[in-house]
């Protein structure tokens, strides 16, 4: 039972997320999830919750990074 979650949890059982999607850059653990490299939108709109917060505040105050 073992083995088989190893080899479902392997690089070449995972699937790309869609056509033309870049390589996947690591795993989940335990769950074997694929992780891939940020988007230059998902970059741009911020990639964790500190930047989401700084560009929310700057909305609000009206900053010049409130794009």
């Amino acid at each position: 039972m073992i083995s088989d979650r190893l080899t479902a949890c392997s690089p070449d059982a995972m699937t790309v997320r869609h056509q033309g999607a870049q390589a996947v850059v690591g795993f989940a653990w335990p769950t074997g999830r694929p992780i891939y490299p940020y988007t230059v939108d998902e970059l741009a709109d911020g990639v964790d919750l500190y930047t989401r917060a700084l560009k929310a505040r700057r909305r609000i105050h009206g900053g010049c990074d409130a794009v």
